[in-house]
C-alpha cells in the first residue's frame, strides 16, 4: 500500500545534551481501512549509514528493542487510521551506551512504521537533520581537608596511638662472700701444721715458732679481708654497669 510520511514542528534542531529530548509531528498517509493501527519508532542516524539508534517513548516508558522479535514493536507508541491517514507526535532521545548514538555531529531523524504483524518499513519522508553538539563533562576536583588532631591540655586525642615504654628498675645486688670459722681452721691445719715428727731434742726455739704462726695467721687474715672488699667492690660496679645499660 502506498504510504508517506510527512514531519514537522520539531521541537529543536540542536542536541546539546545526551538526554535531551527531541519531539516532532508525525502525519501518515496510507491507503488503509479505518481502525487500521500502526506503530511508528523513531531513529536517529549519521549520513550515509544505516545505523539506527535512540530511544521512543511509548507514552509509558523508554524503548530501544528489540523491535522485530518477541511483539517487541508493540512497545512503541500507536496510530489509528482514518480516511486514509492519522496523525501524532512522537518523542524520542539518543542513546548514551550506543556508540552510533552519543557523539557529537551531524544527524538526522525519521520514522520507522510496523504493522500489527511485526513488519517494518521506512515510507517516503522529509528527513531532518538534528546538530547533536554534546560538551565533554567538565570534572571538578573538590580538595578534601582533613584535620590533624592536636594535643589538648597534655592528653592526646583517641586517635593517636599511644606508646608505652616499659618501665624497668633495677635493684643492685652486693654480692657477700661469708668465709665461716671451720673454713678458715682447715685452711690453717692444712698450710700450717706442726709436724709431729719435731721432737724435744731438736734445736728449735718454740716461742719463734709460735711467733711465726701468729704472724702468719695474721697475714692471712688480712689477706682474706683484702679479698672479700675487693669482691664487694667488684660486684658494686659489675651492677652500676647494668643499670646503666638499662637506662640506655
Amino acid at each position: 500500500m502506498a504510504a508517506s510520511i510527512s514531519l514537522s514542528d520539531p521541537s529543536s534542531d540542536i542536541l546539546s545534551e545526551v538526554n535531551q529530548e527531541f519531539e516532532i509531528t508525525v502525519n501518515l498517509s496510507i491507503n488503509a481501512a479505518d481502525g487500521t493501527k500502526y506503530y511508528l519508532r523513531s531513529v536517529f542516524f549519521k549520513s550515509g549509514t544505516n545505523k539506527y539508534c535512540g530511544y521512543t517513548w511509548s507514552g509509558q516508558n523508554w524503548y530501544n528493542g528489540p523491535f522485530s522479535s518477541n511483539d517487541g514493536w508493540k512497545n512503541l507508541p500507536s496510530i489509528i487510521i482514518s480516511s486514509d491517514s492519522a496523525q501524532t507526535r512522537v518523542k524520542s532521545k539518543l542513546d548514551p551506551l550506543d556508540n552510533d548514538c552519543n557523539s557529537s555531529g551531524e544527524y538526522f531523524f525519521k520514522v520507522e512504521r510496523y504493522t500489527q504483524g511485526g513488519s517494518g518499513s521506512f515510507d517516503d519522508q522529509n528527513e531532518q537533520k538534528i546538530i547533536v553538539d554534546i560538551k565533554a563533562p567538565t570534572i571538578t576536583v573538590k580538595p578534601t581537608l582533613i584535620k590533624t588532631p592536636t594535643a589538648t591540655s597534655g592528653f592526646k586525642s583517641k586517635s593517636d596511638p599511644i606508646i608505652v615504654a616499659p618501665s624497668i628498675t633495677v635493684s643492685p645486688t652486693l654480692a657477700v662472700i661469708v668465709i665461716n670459722s671451720s673454713s678458715i681452721s682447715s685452711i690453717l691445719s692444712s698450710e700450717f701444721a706442726i709436724s709431729d715428727s719435731i721432737t724435744a731434742s731438736a734445736d728449735v726455739d718454740l716461742s719463734t715458732v709460735a711467733g711465726l704462726a701468729g704472724r702468719r695467721i695474721g697475714n692471712l687474715t688480712y689477706l682474706t679481708l683484702i679479698i672479700g672488699i675487693s669482691l664487694i667492690f667488684a660486684a658494686a660496679f659489675w651492677s652500676f654497669k647494668k643499670i646503666n645499660n638499662f637506662r640506655n
